[in-house]
């Protein structure tokens, strides 16, 4: 979801052939209650060092 705001400077930069500025940051949120016990997953603990947030 693009924040409120920046959405006309970046559709300008898009339309006038600039193009788009990459990410410069991921976040990684890991929902442990709900969507790895119905994916019956287990999540590495490197991936939960790596993480972001935990939602529990």
């Amino acid at each position: 979801m693009i924040p409120q705001g920046i959405c006309g400077p970046w559709l300008e930069d898009l339309l006038s052939g600039h193009g788009v500025q990459a990410p410069t940051k991921f976040e990684l949120v890991i929902n442990l209650k709900k969507t790895v016990k119905v994916l019956c997953i287990d999540v590495p603990t490197t991936l939960l060092g790596a993480r972001d947030e935990v939602i529990e």
